[in-house]
């Protein structure tokens, strides 16, 4: 049975409640909301939503659930054009401020 004062609004909460268990919001997912044509209305994550393509389909209910979308985003993306680099903005250990624009192979 659902209980007529559980709401979608409390999710998190509700939704733990053995008197909001049977709750049809309760058994889809969190609610949500996107401007996707045909999107759905609940936050799942479909068998079609591929992390190859996470900057498209996170952004959709049908996969915001997924794993690959609940990971933090390195950002921004960063292409140094030196070789063996990370792909996004790091301060590693050997970084310093007297060594700025100074490779780390020249270095030596």
């Amino acid at each position: 049975m659902c209980e007529p004062w559980c709401t979608s609004d409390y999710y998190s909460e509700h939704c733990g409640r053995c008197k909001c268990k049977a709750c049809d919001f309760c058994k889809t997912g969190p609610p949500c909301a996107s401007e996707v044509v045909g999107d759905v209305q609940y936050s799942t994550c479909e068998p079609f939503c591929d992390a190859a393509f996470r900057g498209q389909h996170c952004g959709m209910c049908k996969c915001k659930e997924c794993d690959f979308c609940q990971a933090p985003l390195l950002e921004p993306a960063c292409n140094s054009g030196v070789e063996g680099d990370v792909d996004h903005e790091a301060c590693e250990a050997f970084c310093s401020a007297e060594n700025k624009g100074v490779s780390r192979q020249r270095r030596g």
